[in-house]
């Protein structure tokens, strides 16, 4: 019953907690862009939301962390994997290259794309609106790795090609980065899998 319980707590975390909140991080997001609010408060709000799914991040490879040991201690066999009979150094191997590694890579990147912009718009403002760059940050965060490898090159193209677009029919030239953040989130999550399926690069997927 123990086992079942913790396996039931492992799905629960790993397939429905840690997306559902992320989407939920997402969609506020999505809101305080459209909401008519200061740039300074829509900064703060974006940031805030960066910080939190940074906290969460690490908190859910800690919870996971912890329900691996427990899950480990429910058996005989599997409790040859914890010390005693195994050094402390084959749990921590365990943790941090199926939990830890994760967290600290996607927020790695995240903070990579965000002195990126950073350098971008100190370069040419004019394609950014105020708190984008704490918005791009945030989404990089909020996508994760490795949905990260595909989310940047998906804003880029979907800046040309809104570009063109607001050129065509609205005589703009330029687009923001703004709606390309999300966008760009919604067609890494779509084609990450498969791509990485397609060409067996589950490995990288850590």
């Amino acid at each position: 019953m123990q086992a079942l319980i913790a396996s039931t707590w492992f799905t629960f975390v790993f397939t429905w907690f840690t997306p559902a909140v992320l989407f939920v991080v997402a969609v506020t997001a999505c809101i305080a862009y459209y909401r008519p609010l200061s740039d300074v408060r829509r900064t703060r709000i974006y940031t805030s939301l960066a910080i939190g799914v940074v906290v969460f991040r690490l908190f859910a490879a800690g919870l996971k962390t912890g329900l691996q040991y427990y899950t480990w201690t429910l058996t005989d066999v599997s409790k040859f994997m914890l010390p005693p009979h195994q050094s402390i150094g084959v749990l921590l191997q365990y943790v941090w290259t199926h939990f830890w590694l994760n967290a600290v890579i996607a927020i790695g990147a995240a903070l990579l794309f965000y002195i990126v912009l950073r350098l971008l718009r100190s370069h040419n403002e004019r394609y950014f609106e105020e708190g984008e760059v704490e918005l791009g940050f945030l989404m990089a965060l909020v996508v994760g790795w490795p949905y990260f490898v595909f989310f940047v090159p998906s804003v880029f193209l979907l800046v040309i090609f809104l570009s063109i677009i607001r050129g065509v029919f609205l005589h703009k030239p330029y687009t923001t980065l703004g709606v390309p953040f999300f966008l760009g989130a919604v067609i890494a999550y779509g084609v990450t899998s498969f791509i990485m399926d397609a060409y067996g690069l589950v490995q990288f997927s850590i």
